[in-house]
């Protein structure tokens, strides 16, 4: 077939763009990864100090306390990697998935704080 030659040579042009795009992508998609860890973990010092205190002096259950420190962290650790991660692709951020993602946050802090009390 006659095209046959014109289509490998698209392919293997593709195909080599798609690896250079992949492996520069990579280190990239890395960093946010460890970015947003370590944002994480650093925010996640003193809610977890603080449930310390409250199950050490007899103040609210351990159980209590772990599911709604789950959800706080789950919530907070998603909400980074999405952002770090469309930011690392150099996606702009839509006034409206921002917007969502407050209303989003806001309505499980609601719901903890109604269950906590």
């Amino acid at each position: 077939m006659g095209f046959e030659l014109l289509f490998k040579a698209l392919f293997n042009c593709s195909n080599d763009s798609a690896l250079t795009t992949g492996v520069k992508g990579a280190f990239v998609e890395g960093c946010a990864c460890s970015i947003a860890s370590q944002l994480t973990y650093m925010s996640e010092g003193l809610p977890f100090h603080v449930a310390a205190l409250l199950v050490a002096n007899g103040t609210d259950a351990y159980t209590r306390l772990l599911q709604a420190l789950n959800l706080v962290v789950l919530n907070f650790h998603s909400l980074v990697v999405h952002v770090i991660y469309e930011a690392s692709l150099g996606l702009p951020r839509p006034r409206e998935a921002v917007l969502e993602a407050a209303y989003v946050h806001g309505y499980i802090t609601g719901c903890l704080t109604r269950a906590i009390s």
